[in-house]
């Protein structure tokens, strides 16, 4: 907005030519900051050309070529703006009317474009918050859209009739369609669908509405006293307030945000998503893992046509998985975010961690570079392949990786930093890392690697107390059991405290790292 503010006052610099240039900067420079932030920036060409064009016909001009040469250099430079921006845009988001659907053609597609245009055109018209979602059904190109396309070249036309006639309602008619454009997916964006374009698309017809509500009032208002247009602009500014009103409420918080518009339309993928990845922050993986299958059951619907981020939704699920103990299925759910969302650290490093959680160490050294590659200073991805190295018997390569980043460890890097810690014969750091990380998640080999450090410590008694815990979790674990056999639990407690006090000195305990 600040951006065609500038450009309408480019005209009065013409006078002052010596600050055109830096008016000029700084509205290329506000153009930049647009279209970083929103593709919806690529309509401001068309509505400085629209503004420029309508000022000439107000001047009596009619041709664009009648500009002021500030004008002209203004729409020159903020189309030649555009175009690499547009390039850059089509290299990494590739635009297909067609496959921005699921349908049976072209034909089909452009159906249902129609239709989602004039669906979002109620949605700005109706006084109330609008709920998008992904979910939009497949109308082929039938007698609904084909009249809704005759319906949208009579609005254009009776516009482009009203600008020419000099009318000022028509420019905000004109505005409002403009404005729609990225909500029917007629821009290259992300989503075929942006919900910040229907707020501005509201203006034009307020203004619109406005400026006829003032032709009408004119010649009562003649006969009333100086304010008698607030009769005209009171109900405008209730429909904006109640608007503006129920969108604060809900944005108060996100959570409830994202929570009704599932609960309104349950194939909205997008909300789905953003409650599992808040679910996974408050430590509620369940709740987690429920919305992300819904999600992903929903991505099949036919109705579904939205933009699917299937790797996001994958890593998220392995991750839920990965916090409720469910090694097996966080790998196969990562291995999949790995396929369809290859060149991002988060799929390989969830797979990564899976690997480590199943004890397949040679694997997840692997995948773990290769999230590296990714995010090479990232200090979670760089722990938890401190971790793997330690766990591979390579300590003082895990250590310098893992000990610079502890701030981010979790239970299974404190149990890798624990092992390291009784190859360096630390027994009290190993048993401190161990019972923090028992603390996070309680795990049988977990506890048997605890009352192994405390027997190695000389604490006999609390090396019977955990390893007692531990076979109680899982009697079948083969470490749980190896450490109790060797710690002789399955003996009389006189036989256990005759046991040497040195498990190395009776050839028990291996010291070549694979112990």
């Amino acid at each position: 907005i600040w951006t065609l503010v500038l450009f309408t006052r480019l005209r009065v610099t013409v006078v002052s030519g010596w600050r055109r240039p830096y008016w000029l900067l700084g509205m290329a420079v506000l153009f930049i900051l647009a279209l970083l932030s929103g593709a919806n920036a690529l309509l401001v060409p068309l509505l400085a050309a629209l503004l420029s064009w309508h000022g000439l016909r107000e001047r009596g001009r009619h041709h664009l070529h009648s500009l002021s040469r500030a004008r002209r250099t203004g729409l020159l430079l903020l189309f030649a703006l555009s175009l690499p921006y547009l390039v850059y845009r089509f290299s990494v988001v590739p635009f297909d009317l067609q496959g921005s659907y699921p349908g049976e053609g072209l034909w089909d597609a452009l159906g249902s474009q129609i239709t989602l245009f004039w669906h979002y055109a109620g949605l700005v018209i109706v006084p109330s918050e609008p709920v998008l979602s992904d979910s939009w059904p497949i109308s082929g190109f039938g007698p609904g859209p084909v009249l809704g396309f005759f319906a949208i070249l009579s609005v254009i036309a009776a516009s482009g009739y009203g600008l020419w006639r000099h009318h000022p309602a028509a420019f905000g008619v004109i505005w409002f369609l403009l404005w729609l454009l990225p909500a029917s997916g007629l821009l290259p964006l992300v989503h075929y669908y942006d919900e910040a374009s229907l707020y501005p698309a509201s203006w034009g017809l307020l203004f619109a509405l406005s400026y006829g509500g003032m032709r009408l009032w004119r010649p009562i208002g003649r006969q009333l006293g100086r304010g008698s247009e607030a009769v005209v602009f009171i109900p405008l500014l209730l429909i904006m307030g109640t608007m503006t009103a129920l969108s604060n409420a809900r944005w108060w918080d996100d959570q409830r945000l994202f929570q009704s518009e599932v609960d309104s339309d349950p194939y909205y993928l997008d909300g789905r998503l953003l409650l599992a990845e808040r679910a996974l922050q408050e430590k509620k993986p369940m709740e987690a893992v429920n919305h992300l299958l819904n999600a992903i059951e929903g991505s099949g619907k036919p109705q579904f046509t939205g933009h699917w981020q299937g790797g996001r939704a994958y890593t998220a699920l392995s991750r839920a998985e990965y916090a409720l103990a469910l090694y097996q299925d966080a790998r196969e759910h990562a291995e999949l975010a790995t396929r369809l969302a290859p060149q991002r650290a988060g799929p390989w490093y969830w797979l990564g961690t899976a690997e480590l959680a199943l004890g397949d160490i040679p694997a997840a050294l692997t995948t773990l570079q290769m999230a590296r590659q990714y995010r090479p200073d990232d200090p979670v991805i760089l722990a938890r392949l401190g971790s793997g190295l330690i766990l591979a018997g390579r300590t003082a390569a895990g250590l310098a990786l893992l000990e610079p980043n502890l701030a981010v460890a979790d239970d299974q890097m404190l149990e890798a930093l624990a092992v390291a810690r009784l190859e360096q014969a630390d027994y009290a750091a190993a048993i401190g890392h161990l019972e923090t990380a028992l603390a996070s998640r309680e795990l049988p080999a977990r506890r048997a690697r605890l009352a192994w450090a405390r027997w190695l410590a000389g604490d006999r008694d609390g090396a019977r107390r955990d390893i007692g815990k531990a076979l109680e979790q899982d009697p079948k674990d083969g470490y749980v059991s190896d450490i109790a056999h060797r710690l002789g639990y399955d003996q009389s407690s006189e036989q256990l405290d005759a046991l040497p006090d040195s498990l190395e000195s009776a050839g028990l305990l291996e010291t070549n790292g694979e112990g």
